[in-house]
């Protein structure tokens, strides 16, 4: 059994269809989902966003519960791509703290809702994401470099722009914002994709465009068009900025965690930019060369009328008091039974006789023969199904009979979330000192 058959009794289950039909057809309505425990969240809003077929925002507390509920949601859709949207600064006006690998994921999804036609995008992002403004619409697209396989611009007319996009010459292209050149072939990092790009000249027409990993410079994937866009957080400072929900439709959905806790912690983000200003402009004699707090960041009431635009679902913390819609169900947290095996055989006896359906999940499949060799020796008669996946938490769904235990939790494992970009920057370290 896989973890899409799980997703499949939500998807299909009849409040879950009816609830997923009032959201679609709302217009800046105001709903809730409640009883959720562990990740039925994740499993609920995958549901929806299979049923609904319209862009979704998901805005969590903070950055830890956003990048679990995205590994959640890569593991119940690996074929829908799902955006991230990290925050860029570690702190306000600090430009040289700066993280490339979070300015790259922004820009990505940036360069995505601006070219993209689907009106079908996920992304998952956090209340600190939303605190910084982004590059208006309009500037980004004068400031990107579009190019097609069989273009003739010519590798002089696209280095010249990448010089003045702020572009670095390097031997080999490793980080984002740099490019590279042999012969006919230019290797470039745009800051709109999480790999480079190889393009092959033919004299001044484009041959060829293909990914390579910066690792080991193999090529990867072949491409008809590729993005350039330069550091949009550190080059394009003097551009108008605007709220990240500006660069969303009218029918995109938002999913929010806990509206009040996400507009406190703008009005905190916002309040330490104020004062991080004011410092600035006290040190430089009250002419500081940076825009003022207004026009570089988000506070709440700003976020409040952006959400105003469009469809709300709000779960776990409530902000809304009057409401379109609410969808109830039955779910409670996977008990901490630590390493208490008895006990854990207990919860399956009385899920069996309760009608409840268990399965364990672990992506080692070895972890589930190591169960039931416990359980020949202390409980012969627990029985569970193995799912070679993971989720982040455990749960028991009272509505639809169905306990959902991760391995981790049963041998207090700690889980750690997969970060993407992380990734990708301690590999391009490794180059760097190879080199």
């Amino acid at each position: 059994m896989k973890i899409q058959d799980i997703l499949k009794y939500y998807r299909e289950h009849k409040e879950v269809v009816a609830f997923a039909e009032k959201i679609r057809v709302s217009s800046a309505g105001r709903f809730q989902i409640r009883g959720m425990a562990g990740s039925q969240t994740s499993l609920m809003i995958s549901a929806l966003a299979q049923n609904t077929h319209q862009s979704k925002l998901v805005i969590l507390n903070d950055k830890e519960d956003a990048l679990y509920f995205l590994n959640d949601l890569q593991v119940l859709m690996p074929r829908k791509e799902i955006l991230f949207f990290p925050a860029s600064y570690k702190r306000p006006y600090q430009i040289e703290e700066i993280d490339n690998a979070n300015v790259l994921q922004r820009a990505e999804v940036l360069n995505k809702l601006n070219q993209s036609r689907s009106d079908r995008h996920l992304i998952v992002t956090f209340g600190e994401a939303l605190s910084e403004q982004v590059i208006n619409k309009r500037s980004l697209v004068q400031n990107t470099l579009d190019l097609k396989k069989g273009d003739d611009v010519g590798m002089d007319f696209v280095i010249d722009v990448l010089d003045e996009y702020g572009f670095t010459h390097e031997d080999f292209v490793v980080d984002p914002g740099t490019y590279s050149v042999r012969g006919g072939i230019l290797d470039v990092f745009s800051f709109a994709h999480d790999l480079p790009f190889r393009i092959e000249f033919s004299g001044e027409d484009i041959d060829s465009i293909r990914t390579f990993d910066p690792v080991d410079q193999m090529s990867l994937d072949q491409l008809t068009k590729v993005s350039m866009i330069p550091n949009i957080q550190k080059n394009l400072l003097d551009v108008e900025r605007i709220h990240f929900l500006d660069y969303l439709s009218d029918k995109t959905q938002v999913f929010i965690q806990g509206l009040d806790f996400v507009t406190a912690d703008l009005d905190r983000h916002y309040a330490r930019a104020e004062k991080y200003y004011q410092q600035l402009n006290e040190r430089s004699g009250g002419a500081a060369s940076s825009h003022p707090p207004e026009t570089m960041y988000t506070d709440g009431k700003t976020l409040l009328q952006g959400l105003d635009k469009v469809t709300t679902i709000e779960f776990e913390r409530f902000h809304y008091r009057r409401v379109d819609g609410v969808l109830a169900w039955e779910g409670s947290p996977q008990p901490a039974f630590c390493k208490e095996f008895t006990l854990l055989a207990k919860h399956l006896h009385d899920n069996k006789d309760a009608g409840v359906l268990n399965f364990v999940l672990s992506d080692n499949p070895k972890q589930h023969q190591r169960l039931r060799e416990i359980f020949e020796e202390i409980d012969h008669d627990a029985e569970f199904t193995g799912i070679e996946s993971v989720l982040h938490r455990g749960f028991l769904d009272k509505r639809l009979k169905l306990a959902l235990y991760t391995d981790h939790e049963i041998f207090e494992r700690y889980h750690k979330y997969k970060s993407k970009a992380r990734t990708r920057r301690s590999q391009a370290i490794t180059l760097k000192e190879l080199r």
